[in-house]
């Protein structure tokens, strides 16, 4: 699938084979059900957030833990090395390590001056499309018209679901570390 630290060996053969284009599908956020249907890029759920798919895990650290690192390198070798892409593999094994390295570095990061910037000047868009993710998952479908609660948007809700006093911030914020 490749990911955003692949970019630079992709331009440069875009170049050297002289292709004038480089395409990415879907860059938008398409997660809606965790499975290769997330593929289709003309479903995104968000026009400002990247797909955390294409995040590349080398960027954000190495995990303390040596054997889950040695693990995480080996299946990456393994998804690398099929013959075909396995979509669901690769977007699991990202969430997984997603989940591990913010619970190793996420309370520091989103205590960094540099989150507290990102987060300031994308809160608009940033805030909702976590909220959503988050509601997503908690009530397994995308379609928001069939969540329990929250099916209506209603930003002074939606605020207090996503304040650090709510029951919820710590998966809302998780979404915003990936974003970041």
């Amino acid at each position: 699938i490749g990911d955003f630290g692949d970019l630079k060996k992709m331009v440069d053969w875009a170049v050297l084979t002289q292709q004038k284009v480089v395409q990415i599908l879907p860059i938008n956020d398409t997660t809606m059900t965790h499975t290769w249907t997330d593929s289709y890029p003309y479903n995104s759920i968000s026009i400002y957030a990247l797909h955390p798919l294409y995040a590349d895990i080398k960027q954000l650290g190495a995990l303390k833990n040596k054997k889950k690192m040695a693990e995480f390198n080996r299946r990456q070798k393994e998804l690398n090395a099929l013959e075909q892409i396995d979509y669901e593999a690769v977007n699991q094994c990202k969430w997984e390590y997603f989940r591990l390295i913010f619970k190793q570095e996420g309370e520091a990061v989103l205590a960094s001056d540099a989150f507290k910037q990102f987060f300031k000047s994308n809160r608009e868009w940033l805030q909702p499309y976590a909220a959503f993710s988050y509601l997503r998952d908690q009530f397994g479908t995308p379609d928001f018209s069939k969540w329990p609660r929250f099916s209506v948007y209603n930003r002074e809700q939606i605020n207090a679901l996503c304040a650090p006093t709510s029951a919820a911030f710590k998966e809302i914020s998780f979404h915003y570390y990936v974003q970041y």
